[in-house]
């Protein structure tokens, strides 16, 4: 009787104890899934930085390369092009000042001979051999039939233009200056532009990519520092191995001579 209570007792113990052990392996599960949890959280979290960045990258590539198409067209064709129907030019001279200043970028937008109002300031391919076919922006100071021909005058000018200008040279009415724009292209213009605008595209670029760069110098090392512990960890192996195949040898021979020993104590 007394035997089968100590069982009983001790059934009741081990009972006991896999209760306890068995809330080990659940906070052990909590805490991975916990962990699991914080490391997708981080990782969206990455992707969405890393999206913005990409978005920041394409948007200066794509407006680098809108610049460089606009300049290689309204130099090929002496033609502004329009985006949805509004463009900028760049004003050289200051015949229009103190409204436009010179070296300037202005806005514009596109319109037809028939809508050109006088006081309007217009863009318009001259006729002035002086100008030699390029644009100019004056104003509109009358109107000759019905929008046929337009004189026009420079704000700083004591007198109209020598040349009417045409309807179908008409291109564009003034709309506003750009200011910030305008700033941007006179140091573009100047000596330091280009060593300016190559230092902001290594800046830019360095911000987007040096982490990436970073991240893919890690993971390099990385692997060569796994590559090299795992030739270590070969040669340990291999070490270890030989050493076992020694003590194995030894061990046989030890066993192969003590028969031999104990003859020749006998005798």
């Amino acid at each position: 009787m007394k035997r089968k209570r100590v069982e009983k007792a001790g059934e009741t113990e081990i009972a006991s104890g896999s209760s306890g052990g068995s809330k080990r392996p659940e906070k052990a599960a909590t805490a991975a899934a916990v962990t699991e949890t914080v490391k997708v959280k981080v990782k969206e979290k990455k992707s969405v930085l890393r999206l913005i960045k990409d978005i920041i990258a394409y948007v200066l590539i794509g407006l680098i390369a809108l610049a460089t198409i606009f300049i290689l067209i309204s130099k090929a064709t002496n033609k502004v092009p329009f985006i949805f129907g509004n463009s900028i030019a760049w004003v050289m001279t200051d015949s229009m000042e103190p409204m436009i200043p010179e070296q300037s970028y202005i806005q514009i937008r596109e319109i037809k001979a028939k809508d050109v109002k006088v006081g309007d300031v217009i863009m318009f391919v001259s006729d002035d051999p002086a100008l030699k076919g390029g644009n100019n922006t004056h104003r509109v100071v009358e109107i000759i039939g019905d929008n046929e021909e337009f004189v026009t005058k420079g704000e700083r000018a004591g007198q109209n233009d020598s040349y009417t200008v045409k309807a179908d040279k008409v291109r564009a009415v003034y709309v506003r200056n750009l200011p910030l724009l305008t700033r941007i292209g006179r140091i573009m213009r100047s000596g330091i532009g280009v060593m300016v605008a190559v230092t902001v595209v290594l800046v830019l670029t360095m911000i987007l990519y040096l982490p990436d760069l970073q991240k893919l110098r890690k993971k390099k090392t990385e692997e060569l520092e796994m590559l090299r512990q795992k030739q270590i960890d070969d040669l340990v192996k291999k070490e270890v191995e030989r050493l076992k195949a020694e003590d194995a040898n030894k061990s046989r021979v030890q066993i192969e001579e003590s028969p031999h020993d104990e003859e020749e104590t006998n005798v």
